[in-house]
This record gives structure tokens, sequence and C-alpha cells, in this order.
């Protein structure tokens, strides 16, 4: 059993909880602790998606630190790292405080053997370098900054709950 199977364990003790898993920025799988329907060629799709969801959120403002996708009879929790996510598969009625403070357990040892396998030089693909965060959509030049004073500027949209707010 690896770091990352170990401590994705913890996330058992919360009542709902499937399993989870790591990706890479990327989305290339690091560790797992779900069950064997859920094997590596699962993730070759999904990893790219869920890693793509994130990038294209940070496009809206601000990069979110976690997300809950719900479906009839499940939820996926995502939660950022160091150049990894890490998601949970749970039951539609898991309690969503006991499941951030179990992912927030995981995420603390994950990261921090992820950090020492880096600085150990070992960045193969099961232990990703950090990503460099750039924004989406680059910062204007003052050159093409618009002109109008801040308070005629538009305003960002707002969301709640995905949906917009006025």
């Amino acid at each position: 059993m690896t770091v990352v199977q170990a401590a994705l364990g913890g996330l058992s003790d919360v009542n709902g909880v499937v399993g989870g898993f790591v990706i890479t920025d990327s989305g290339a799988l690091v560790g797992t602790n779900l069950p064997s329907a859920f094997d590596a060629s699962v993730f070759a799709d999904a990893g790219g998606r869920i890693a793509r969801l994130f990038e294209a959120s940070s496009a809206l403002g601000s990069r979110p630190q976690s997300c809950i996708l719900r479906f009839s009879e499940h939820k996926l929790y995502v939660r950022e790292m160091t150049g990894a996510l890490l998601g949970v598969i749970c039951a539609a009625q898991v309690s969503l405080p006991a499941l951030k403070v179990a992912s927030n357990l995981v995420v603390r040892r994950v990261d921090a053997f992820l950090a020492e396998e880096r600085s150990a030089g070992r960045t193969g693909e099961s232990v990703p370098p950090p990503a460099s965060v750039q924004p989406a959509v680059p910062s204007p030049s003052p050159s093409t900054a618009p002109s109008a004073p801040p308070s005629r500027q538009p305003k960002k949209p707002m969301f709640f709950r995905g949906l917009p707010v006025k």
C-alpha cells in the first residue's frame, strides 16, 4: 500500500464515502482507494476532464479551492492540492462538514508526501511537479486597460450554486 492509498483510507471514516483518488493537474492518476470497478482506464478520460474543470473555473476570476458535482445518487467532491487534485466519490446524503475535515487531513498528508518526492528528484508520472499557477485570462496591459473610472466598469458576474446572482 502506498502513502497516497494509506492517506486516502482516512476518507472511509466518513459515512457514505465510496473512495477517493488523487490526480495531477494534467489529469494523470497518482493513487486511488476506489473499488475495482474504477480501474486506471476510467481516469484516462475522467482525470483530464476534472483537471480542465478546475482550469476553466479559474477563468471566472479566482481558482476555487473545491467543488462538488452532484448526481442523482452520488456526489463527486474535488479539492485542490499543490500540483494535484483530490477527488472523493460519496453518497448524495454524505455529511459535507465531515467530508471537508477528512479531506483536509488527506490533503495535508498527500501534499507533504508529494513535496518530499519532488525534492528527492523523483518526478515521474506518479509524482507531479508543481504546476505554475497562471491565470487563465491574461491581465490587460496598461495600453489596453479600460479608461473608464472604476465605478463605471462592468461588474463581474456573481454565481451562487451555479446560478447567476443579480
